[in-house]
Order: structure tokens, then C-alpha cells, then sequence
């Protein structure tokens, strides 16, 4: 018999098998402008490989080091998210000139820092989930430790890049609205990955290398394997769902409808041609 989260798990599966071929066809749709959509096809795969964990922990008694891996899994699978969010929203995908890869050069170095802060995250909080899986008590620590920080530098980028793009709208006038509009359109998965990453943070933070949890009920209720399957439903599981439905109604309406990611003309640009343009007279 399935428990609770087990159940939670399947639905899961159903539903990534169903988005990920979604992910893929906005993938190919939109892969002349440099698509974002490989991450979540990459984020579809990780969910349903690590739902099949969660139902095979439900179903099998497991080591407590198997049991904090799969946390950190949990935790750091929300990653491919954040990368493809900071991607979808930076102003050097929308700045740059039709039919060159690179946008402007200040923009391009910003990107370029998110891009390795990611990397850093998503290195140490694989290096901390496989320190975690040894059950050696130092590993344990030194693995939780990692992951701690690994969890903390994305909430750094979420949240910076976020500013940055933010900026560009309100302050930078060579943007267009139809690509101001592109930007707002990601930037409304911001609260749903925020929550998702405090709950992953949460998870982390109340763990301990001795005792797996601290010893009050309001710090075990955090736990993604073991805490309340209710928290980890609407802070996980709807968190993820809602963010992944959100980039991909906006990759199909902007397929069908906007053609954003292929405007290339700015209101500077416009401005400029409309003071230079001849003017013919009957």
C-alpha cells in the first residue's frame, strides 16, 4: 500500500510525462533564440527519476544517508528552474541584435556570473549529496554544509537576477514593450520558484549530522521525505508544477502569437528611423 507521499509521487510522474512533451516541442520552437527549454526538459526528467525514489523509499527501508540524498535531490532538482528562469528573463536575450548570439558585452559578463554562480550551487550541493549518502558522521556534516550553501547561492541568483532584469524595465528605455512584456510574462514564476527554494532551504537548515532532524515537531515537519506530506505538497510539489506550466503556456503563446524572441526592434531604434525616414508628398 502506497502512503501518502508515495501517492503524491505517482501523481507527479503522470503529470511530468504529460508537461515534458510540452517542454520539448517549446524547445524546438524556440531553439534559433538560444531556447532555456532544454533545462526543463532536463527538470521534467530529473522530478520523475526522483518521484520513482520517493516511491521506492515508501515501499523499502533505506539507510538514513539514502534518505538525506534523496532530500538533497529533491532540494537541488529545483536548479534546472532557477537557471531557466534567470535565462528567460535576462535583458542580453532580449538586447541583442537579430542574428548574433552575443548581446551587449556589459549584460553578457552579468549572465556570465549567474551562469557560474548556478554551476557553483549545483556542484556543491552534488558533492554534499554524495558526502550525505556515505553515513559517515563527518561526511554527513561536511555534506549538509554543502548543500546549505549550495541552497543559499541560488537564492542569491533567483533573487539578483530578478533585480537586474526589474531595473531594465523601469529604467532602460530601448526596450520594447512586446520584449518588456516577454520578460513580465517569466518574471510571474518568480514567487512560485521563491517559495520552492525556501522550502528546499528549510528542508536543509533543520537537519542535523547527529540526529537527522532537531528534535522538535516543528523542525521535522520540514523534511521533504518524512515532514508533513501537506507542506511538501503545496511548498514543493504545486510550487514546480505551477512554475513549469507557467513557462510553457508562455513559450506556446509566444510561438503562436507574440514572435518576441524574434523582434529585434527597440523604441530607440524606432525613434531614430522615424525622425530619419523620408517624407513623400503627393
Amino acid at each position: 500500500m502506497l502512503g501518502q507521499r508515495a501517492r503524491i509521487a505517482v501523481a507527479e510522474i503522470i503529470i511530468y510525462v504529460v508537461l515534458l512533451p510540452v517542454a520539448v516541442f517549446c524547445h524546438f520552437q524556440h531553439r534559433k533564440n538560444v531556447s532555456a527549454y532544454w533545462r526543463i526538459i532536463l527538470f521534467c526528467a530529473i522530478r520523475i527519476a526522483s518521484s520513482a525514489l520517493v516511491i521506492y523509499i515508501d515501499q523499502n527501508s533505506s539507510s538514513l544517508g539514502v534518505e538525506i540524498a534523496a532530500i538533497i535531490l529533491l532540494s537541488i532538482a529545483s536548479s534546472p528552474l532557477i537557471s531557466a528562469y534567470v535565462n528567460f528573463i535576462s535583458p542580453t536575450k532580449v538586447l541583442k541584435p537579430k542574428g548574433e548570439k552575443k548581446g551587449p558585452r556589459l549584460e553578457l559578463s552579468i549572465d556570465r556570473g549567474f551562469d557560474l554562480m548556478l554551476i557553483a550551487a549545483i556542484v556543491l550541493g552534488s558533492i554534499g549529496g554524495s558526502d550525505t549518502a556515505d553515513g559517515d558522521a563527518d561526511d554527513l556534516k561536511t555534506g549538509l554544509a554543502l548543500s546549505k550553501a549550495s541552497t543559499l547561492i541560488m537564492l542569491v541568483v533567483l533573487v539578483l537576477s530578478s533585480m537586474h532584469a526589474l531595473y531594465y524595465i523601469l529604467h532602460v528605455d530601448t526596450l520594447s514593450l512586446a520584449k518588456r512584456n516577454h520578460i513580465l510574462r517569466f518574471m510571474t514564476a518568480f514567487p512560485f520558484i521563491l517559495v520552492r527554494l525556501i522550502y528546499s532551504i528549510l528542508s536543509i537548515f533543520t537537519m542535523n549530522s547527529d540526529g537527522y532532524f532537531g528534535s522538535s515537531a516543528d523542525v521535522s515537519k520540514w523534511n521533504s521525505i518524512e515532514g508533513s506530506w501537506q507542506i511538501y505538497l503545496v511548498m514543493g510539489v504545486l510550487m514546480e508544477v505551477i512554475t513549469v506550466i507557467i513557462y510553457s503556456a508562455v513559450g506556446l503563446y509566444e510561438n503562436m502569437h507574440d514572435n518576441t524572441q524574434n523582434s529585434d526592434i527597440d523604441l530607440h531604434y524606432l525613434a531614430s528611423h522615424e525622425q530619419s525616414a523620408p517624407k513623400f508628398e503627393p
